[in-house]
């Protein structure tokens, strides 16, 4: 060994060295990787003009399709609304009558009552009128 360079030079080369040794195999890796890739993805192809008018027409009509299909569950979404607030007006319709007919119940009833009373002591209804027509200071 030459001693001249002062006993630092490295076992393998400078990096320089190293670096340029290798270039031959990195080079070769790169072209096995690009081929790898190629194989499994093929390379863009130009695509000609009517291809492109076809490709945006599937395009457009994907497009029209997704827009009517938005429309049809719209259209739909406002038909249960609308049958949902015809039954809740039908429910709330049905429990007014129910509560009107309950109402009349409870004053044909006291209506009854009165019939019954006045039936069986006259005397008293006659005199509750009375008292009721002279009022307080009467």
């Amino acid at each position: 060994m030459n001693m001249s360079d002062g006993g630092n030079r490295p076992i393998g080369g400078t990096f320089e060295e190293v670096g340029e040794a290798l270039e031959p195999a990195r080079d070769e890796v790169g072209k096995a990787i690009e081929a790898g890739v190629q194989s499994v993805v093929p390379p863009a192809k130009q695509i000609t003009p009517q291809q492109q008018q076809q490709k945006k027409a599937e395009e457009n009509q994907g497009l029209a399709d997704a827009r009517r299909k938005i429309k049809w569950w719209q259209e739909l979404e406002a038909a249960q609304k609308k049958v949902r607030e015809e039954q809740k007006q039908k429910e709330l319709q049905k429990q007014q009558e129910e509560e009107s007919k309950s109402k009349g119940k409870k004053e044909d009833k006291k209506f009854e009552i009165f019939q019954k009373q006045k039936e069986l002591h006259p005397e008293t209804a006659a005199k509750g009128k009375a008292e009721i027509k002279r009022g307080v200071g009467g």
